[in-house]
């Protein structure tokens, strides 16, 4: 797929100065270009992105940072799941988390781009890792969680901030 990315960034940040910017994922149905894009082409300060390799450095230190929200969204359904992200291993062809909990299976080989992104998202501040796929859709997403008064989780947005700098 040819996308002229300079027309598809200015079109993302037209959508975010007029507030009818909800997700990525509806921004990428509209545009019509796979989510990734859509990352690429927001604001510099939104996002940094890994090297895929340091798939496995993240993977190894957010088990530790307590509760988060990892999300997955197909077409049709979005799934949350709140709690600790279990610690994984890599298998035979997939990184495996394993919990009572939890069960994920993430085949690497498929693994395309891996970002941190921190943005306004509905209005508030929202701080998520990323992971797409290698045609640049989401496979999963991991955020920093909210507390009942809407506000993000201090303790887990220090880790995410020093992981991302670190990184």
């Amino acid at each position: 797929m040819s996308v002229d990315v300079a027309v598809v960034r200015d079109r993302v940040l037209e959508e975010i100065r007029t507030n009818r910017y909800h997700s990525s994922l509806d921004l990428s149905r509209k545009l019509g270009v796979p989510e990734q894009i859509v990352i690429e082409c927001l604001p510099e300060t939104a996002f940094k992105r890994l090297d895929v390799d340091r798939f496995f450095k993240v993977m190894e230190d957010v088990p530790d940072w307590g509760d988060m929200v990892l999300i997955v969204k197909s077409d049709s359904a979005m799934m949350e799941v709140r709690g600790p992200v279990p610690k994984g291993a890599m298998g035979k062809r997939y990184y495996n988390l394993m919990s009572p909990d939890l069960s994920a299976h993430i085949k690497i080989s498929e693994l395309g781009a891996v970002f941190f992104v921190t943005q306004e998202s509905l209005g508030r501040e929202s701080f998520s890792i990323q992971f797409y796929d290698l045609n640049g859709n989401a496979m999963f997403k991991i955020f920093v969680p909210r507390k009942p008064d809407g506000e993000l989780s201090i303790p887990q947005k220090r880790r995410y901030v020093s992981l991302m700098e670190r990184l």
